[in-house]
């Protein structure tokens, strides 16, 4: 493939748009500034992103300890278990090993060296782009109906109170409704950040996969053309892998594409594994939490924004989970497009050697959080089973009340 076919189309287009958007959002600070003051003014961003970060959570835990109300203390506290989350996120792209990994995103063992590793990679990248569009329409729709929801209860009951502390008197409408608008300005800027880290990991498990997908598709298809031929002789077969040198330097690039990926993967388990761990025991509290509320509620602006939030928890386990599952996938079927492949045309050589390879290959790359919990979509299963059963019986026992 041509060097601008290849400049078009690179593995870490899909990652720029979130990073650009974790740079805004001060929870990842550019390293390389064009000036002085451009250094001092990305550092002033990331100091303010942490003062940010701190105050809405100091907020949702001052209103916990003040307020008498037990149900806005319920549904602070469904707010400030995932904002917790804002700091194991902030603190682990904070690591060197991030720029380590990069690295071989940009490297050459996940560069496209066909037209049709370009198409699979441009597939990955629009699906990408999707998914942050719908991420984020979700996330600001839900903004925008739980500041409805607020200035409905305060129309409808003037002792409404926000659930967040402002060093202000917010009993008056003004007071009311600046004190809604900085929280919500503040929780949607960190909550930028937020989705922009699940969309982040779910690109670095998208991209493992693509590139399996990648190495599956040119396996399979190494040593397609003309069957083995016979000498002029008749007595000696005169193999593939003898005519065309390039195969076995194919072949070993492969093999060492696959231990890159396998070494890509361990590592994101690796940076992001604590981030990852609190994010599910977290989003499974706070959907516990909101499935008892909404058992309570009927349909409404309170209900359908609930809802907008029992939708963004479950969206972020979820992606999380699903291409979690399809790079365990991707490597389990290596080993079948090299049997698929025409490799009785190669010879008995080059055929131990792909046996020693798919040896290798029959254990496929898993990713894990805390070590024995596995991202897949069985473990989604089970957390969308155990909700639904949560919100029947919930159900039932408010009926009988």
């Amino acid at each position: 493939m041509s060097t601008d076919i290849n400049k078009q189309v690179k593995p870490f287009d899909s990652f720029q748009v979130l990073y650009d958007i974790l740079s805004w959002t001060g929870y990842l600070k550019p390293k390389n500034a064009s000036s002085r003051a451009k250094k001092y003014l990305n550092t002033f961003h990331w100091l303010l992103t942490i003062c940010i970060i701190t105050y809405v959570n100091a907020g949702h835990i001052i209103f916990i300890f003040t307020s008498n109300d037990k149900n806005a203390i319920f549904e602070t506290m469904i707010l400030e278990i995932t904002q917790i989350n804002a700091i194991f996120k902030f603190l682990s792209l904070q690591t060197s090993k991030l720029s380590k990994i990069n690295d071989v995103i940009s490297g050459p063992y996940f560069a496209t060296k066909s037209e049709k590793d370009e198409k699979l990679l441009k597939d990955n990248n629009k699906e990408m782009f999707r998914i942050t569009t719908v991420m984020y329409t979700t996330l600001t729709t839900g903004c925008v109906v739980w500041i409805i929801s607020y200035i409905r209860k305060k129309l409808k009951d003037d002792d409404t109170a926000v659930l967040f502390y402002v060093p202000i008197d917010s009993k008056p409408m003004s007071g009311f409704v600046i004190t809604v608008f900085v929280e919500a300005i503040l929780t949607l800027y960190v909550a930028y950040g937020h989705v922009a880290f699940d969309c982040v990991v779910a690109m670095y498990y998208a991209q493992a996969m693509v590139q399996l997908r990648i190495m599956k598709y040119n396996i399979q298809h190494m040593f397609d053309g003309d069957e083995v031929e016979e000498s002029t002789t008749g007595h000696q077969v005169i193999y593939k892998d003898d005519k065309d040198a390039t195969l076995k330097e194919r072949f070993a690039y492969y093999v060492d594409k696959y231990d890159k990926v396998n070494w890509f993967t361990k590592n994101v388990n690796s940076v992001f594994n604590i981030a990852l761990s609190f994010q599910f025991i977290s989003m499974t509290g706070s959907c516990c939490c909101v499935i008892c509320v909404l058992s309570i509620y009927k349909f409404s602006t309170d209900f359908t924004y609930l809802g907008f939030l029992f939708v963004e928890f479950q969206g972020q386990l979820f992606f999380y989970c699903y291409y979690g599952s399809l790079v365990e996938y991707e490597s389990q079927s290596i080993c079948s497009a090299m049997y698929l492949s025409n490799w009785v045309s190669v010879s008995p050589k080059f055929r131990r050697n792909i046996f020693i390879a798919m040896t290798r290959w029959t254990y496929p790359l898993k990713t894990r959080v805390s070590v024995v919990v596995p991202l897949s979509l069985s473990t989604m299963i089970s957390i969308v089973r155990a909700s639904y059963t949560l919100f029947t019986v919930m159900s039932e026992i408010n009926v009988k009340e």
